[in-house]
């Protein structure tokens, strides 16, 4: 059986990550936890939604072509990397994506546009916003509840229920 992942700011690549991330010393400690945690979870029959800031250069780039699982890309500000290279890394690049009854962003959108549905976006890193239909999976958000930088599809369902039992979940 096959996964829906999602990840977001991995920021792979990043010199100065770690000012963000104190828990990681180094920005290279910070690449090694996103991709041994992506290594050890994701197989190659999963769905990765990649939700922006992944890679800050080619190099960090051409790691995440090495990973498990097919990566979907929903554009960050910090994605930009060269096209060419980009799409033989991602199956699919986007700069929001409808799934399900979630809409996917890099950051998140205007409560107006919500239509009905939650909003998985990244971003924000430490900060949350207290609305029940918008989930912030930035790495730093993750790390706290799941000792992890990626959710599952069915984590993300099980979190929106514990948080609001009687809100509406995707």
């Amino acid at each position: 059986m096959s996964n829906i992942w999602f990840v977001s700011d991995a920021h792979l690549g990043h010199r100065n990550i770690a000012a963000m991330r104190p828990e990681f010393v180094t920005a290279a400690d910070n690449d090694e936890h996103i991709i041994r945690h992506w290594t050890e979870l994701v197989t190659k029959r999963d769905t990765v939604y990649c939700l922006g800031d992944m890679a800050f250069n080619e190099d960090a780039l051409a790691r995440i072509l090495t990973l498990p699982g097919r990566k979907i890309l929903v554009k960050g500000n910090h994605d930009v990397c060269a096209g060419n290279f980009e799409s033989s890394v991602y199956e699919k690049i986007l700069g929001l994506e409808k799934y399900k009854k979630i809409w996917l962003s890099h950051a998140p959108i205007h409560p107006t546009e919500l239509r009905g549905k939650v909003n998985v976006h990244g971003h924000i890193h430490r900060a949350n916003i207290v609305d029940p239909r918008y989930f912030n999976i930035c790495p730093e958000s993750l790390e706290l509840r799941y000792g992890r930088p990626m959710i599952t599809l069915v984590e993300l369902r099980t979190w929106n229920t514990e948080r609001f039992p009687n809100y509406y979940t995707p």
